[in-house]
């Protein structure tokens, strides 16, 4: 497992994504921090390329929110494109207060 969390950090660092973490992002349910560990998780998820996806319209303009409710936002998007960006907007907000150095009970 170890080996896998880093691979998807490498593929992370490779696409320059963790220049988001630290970061907060208006999500469709409000303030999102965004952590390594969401990064991971939503990539785990939906994959990297997805991550990216999502980030990328996220800050199209300079913003760091997306309106799912904007007829614009979603001028050549298709539904199946909107499930993503919600999946993966839920992983990040499922790990915003995990910290990578925060030590785990047991360890």
């Amino acid at each position: 497992m170890a080996a896998y969390l880093n691979e998807q950090k490498k593929s992370i660092n490779t696409l320059e994504l963790n220049h988001y973490i630290g970061k907060t992002i208006q999500g469709v349910e409000g303030k999102i921090k965004i952590t390594m560990e969401g990064l991971v998780a939503a990539s785990h998820r939906r994959g990297v390329g997805k991550l990216k996806e999502y980030l990328q319209a996220l800050g199209q303009g300079g913003d760091t929110s997306f309106d799912y409710n904007s007829e614009s936002a979603y001028r050549d998007v298709d539904q199946r494109q909107i499930d993503a960006f919600l999946q993966v907007e839920t992983r990040l907000r499922e790990f915003q207060d995990f910290e990578e150095d925060e030590e785990r009970e047991g360890d």
